[in-house]
């Protein structure tokens, strides 16, 4: 006979399952609540929807700039994956910075939208004058290929200018604001030194000076270099836009009491109206400067003094003030007088005259040469006047009547090659018959190899300048022989 659950045992297994569930839900509610007690307060829990950022947070560009599409804010992570990008509302032309709105466009085809904003810039430019003036320094880095229609370091002054900017865009005009906001750095001398009543000046002080623009230095304190001693003294430097620096400096005054010492000068004399090198061979030395500068007291040379005797004073002054005169005699003969009578040393004072006047420490030694070639032909022409003179009177007669034959271009050429130190010598022309005239010139020493240096103008040549002996020869043999000579006599040419 089949048996059947009572009531009583129903309620029991029903009871159970209840239990059951309780516990289930109690252990859940115990393991939520360890993770509260775990869990900082505050703290973000990340989003499992967030995704990448397919948008720049921000763009800046110049107000003569036109707003860009919204594409242009578009990332790398946007790559296949943003089929189009569009403002939701469109920037605003204004200077300043604006939150926008981009909505994009899926490739799945949902729609995203993301912030950023927008800065628009006042299209004038500033540069501090004497920092980098690049595109990219002045403009910002994205502007590194921009070109400037002006480039900044050409204004000289402070200000404001106007200038076009070019870059991938377009051609744009900008405002140019060139600056100084930066104080004068100046580096003072170590060891600083005066001497005893030495006339000073605030530069003096100073080994550099940087700045954008010009300088102006004013003590704060006058300086004492009245006694010897150790001392400072503060220096106000201002610069063109009244940036301002004030330099503390050390120094120090020594003692020097002792003028410099002048050596070479002896008395004069000269042609009227003829220059001559009243410095050649005077110097001046100091015990604590070295060599110091010779000059004359007056500005007058010696070919602007008239006629007969004058005294003339040689003075060189050190950094100390100390100053040393020399007085010398001063002969101012008639323009006219024989040569003859002149001595060697005033020959060549009109020599070093000369070529103190006309030569250059930059020119080489082809160049030199060339120099004084041209200055023998520029100054005399050619007149048979029969003189038989020494070659050094000969070149007197060229600077005094401005006009000889061969042997004055010769003498005068001799001189000049002379006083600038030019190796040369005397070629002489063997005629072809003993009445036949004769003819004279030079050969000189340029660069190691000797040339032929003829000043001598000839009908239908006039340049016979650092010749060989080939194209001498060659000329010689059209023209009757003219360069004639005895070549055992001679170092050959190249």
């Amino acid at each position: 006979m089949k048996r059947t659950a009572t009531p009583k045992r129903n309620s029991q297994k029903l009871l159970s399952v209840v239990y059951g569930l309780a516990g289930l839900l109690g252990c859940a509610l115990l393991i939520l609540l360890l993770i509260w007690l775990l869990v900082p307060r505050g703290a973000e829990t990340p989003s499992l929807l967030k995704g990448p950022d397919y948008v720049a947070d921000a763009k800046t560009l110049w107000s003569v700039e036109p707003i860009p599409d919204a594409n242009a804010y578009l990332t790398e992570q946007a790559n296949g994956l943003v089929r189009k990008a569009s403002y939701v509302a469109a920037p605003k032309a204004e200077v300043g910075t604006q939150p926008i709105a981009i909505q994009l466009e899926m490739t799945d085809g949902t729609l995203r939208v993301e912030n950023a904003t927008l800065t628009i810039q006042e299209s004038v430019l500033q540069w501090e004058k004497g920092t980098d003036a690049t595109a990219a320094a002045i403009l910002g880095e994205n502007y590194a290929d921009a070109i400037f229609s002006e480039a900044p370091t050409d204004f000289d002054t402070l200000g404001s200018f106007d200038i076009s900017v070019t870059m991938a865009s377009g051609t744009y005009p900008f405002t140019l604001m060139i600056t100084d906001t930066l104080p004068p750095q100046a580096e003072p001398k170590n060891p600083c030194r005066f001497y005893v009543n030495q006339p000073i000046t605030c530069e003096d002080f100073f080994a550099s000076c940087e700045d954008a623009s010009a300088v102006t230095m004013t003590f704060v304190t006058e300086p004492d270099v009245s006694s010897l001693g150790d001392r400072t003294v503060q220096i106000l430097l201002t610069d063109e836009a009244d940036n301002q620096t004030t330099v503390e400096v050390a120094y120090s005054v020594v003692g020097d009491a002792e003028p410099p010492v002048i050596t070479g000068a002896v008395d004069l004399v000269t042609l009227k109206g003829v220059e001559i090198s009243y410095l050649h061979g005077v110097t001046a030395k100091d015990t604590n400067d070295g060599a110091v500068a010779v000059k004359l007291q007056d500005d007058m040379t010696p070919a602007q003094y008239d006629e007969g005797e004058h005294t003339l004073t040689y003075v060189a002054t050190d950094a100390a003030g100390n100053t040393a005169e020399v007085p010398v005699t001063l002969t101012v003969l008639p323009f006219d007088t024989d040569v003859t009578t002149l001595t060697d040393d005033t020959i060549y004072r009109m020599g070093y005259a000369i070529t103190e006047q006309i030569l250059t420490e930059d020119l080489d030694e082809r160049e030199r040469a060339w120099k004084l070639y041209r200055y023998v032909q520029d100054h005399m022409f050619y007149k048979d006047n029969k003189d038989v003179l020494d070659w050094k009177y000969a070149a007197a007669v060229a600077i005094q009547r401005g006009y000889g034959d061969c042997r004055n271009y010769y003498g005068f050429a001799w001189l000049l090659l002379e006083c600038a130190g030019v190796e040369n010598m005397l070629v002489e022309h063997i005629p072809p018959t003993e009445n036949s005239a004769k003819h004279f010139w030079n050969l000189v020493k340029v660069d190691g190899e000797w040339y032929h240096f003829d000043t001598t103008p000839r009908v239908g040549r006039s340049d016979f300048f650092l010749l060989t002996d080939a194209e001498m020869d060659a000329y010689s043999a059209r023209n009757g022989n003219c360069f004639k000579r005895d070549t055992s006599l001679y170092p050959a040419t190249p």
